[in-house]
């Protein structure tokens, strides 16, 4: 049996440019971390070298 709870915020508008700002830099950083992923697999480059390249590219 799988039990939920959905939680309605009402955040004001101080709340609300702040989600939007945290959504859109999310989005901004998995779609930066996707592209260089995409372009070092074309390059031909090995999985534990991408992943250490973009482990040290976020930090």
């Amino acid at each position: 049996m799988l039990r939920s709870h959905k939680i309605a915020l009402q955040p004001n508008n101080k709340q609300s440019t702040y989600f939007a700002k945290a959504c859109g830099v999310a989005r901004f950083a998995f779609n930066w971390g996707l592209a260089e992923w995409k372009r070092q697999y074309e390059a031909g480059e090995k999985l534990l070298k991408r992943l250490r390249r973009l482990s040290r590219s976020l930090a």
